[in-house]
């Protein structure tokens, strides 16, 4: 599929509608994002917006056409960000610690229905939160994160 000559680590890896999503670090790159559908013409890096960079903790769907994953910015600190299926749109979920502050998200299950995570918000500590799409697309605005 995509070889590389070097190790690469921090590698996450999460299927959405039958594409893969992988964010992963090398020892001479940043964190990189790609998609693929399995073929040599179907794989391509993904071109994060300049104040975003995953960092490789977590990659999970949320049902077939949204992938949830862990991302750092300076504005936000470490997050979970969404992109559609094919890594076309990308955006902070929720800034759950507010401001440049982390709220080091750690993911514990992703069902179609919702993902799962535990997250600092600052003034309660680690809490379990989820993402659940709503009817519409995620990136019609139709996302909700909240303590379950």
């Amino acid at each position: 599929l995509i070889y590389l000559q070097q190790p690469i680590y921090d590698v996450a890896l999460g299927a959405v509608g039958g594409v893969a999503h992988v964010a992963y670090q090398c020892n001479s790159c940043k964190f990189t994002y790609i998609v693929t559908d399995g073929t040599p013409l179907g794989t391509r890096p993904i071109a994060l917006p300049p104040d975003l960079e995953p960092n490789g903790r977590f990659v999970a769907a949320l049902g077939n056409d949204t992938a949830l994953f862990s991302c750092y910015s300076q504005q936000y600190g470490l997050e979970v960000c969404v992109t559609d299926r094919d890594g076309n749109a990308f955006r902070v979920a929720a800034d759950i610690f507010p401001g440049s502050e982390s709220s080091k998200p750690q993911l514990l299950a992703a069902t179609p229905n919702g993902a799962y995570f535990t997250a600092d918000d600052g003034r309660h500590g680690r809490e379990l939160w989820r993402i659940v799409p709503w009817v519409d697309a995620i990136f019609a605005d139709g996302f909700s994160a909240s303590p379950p």
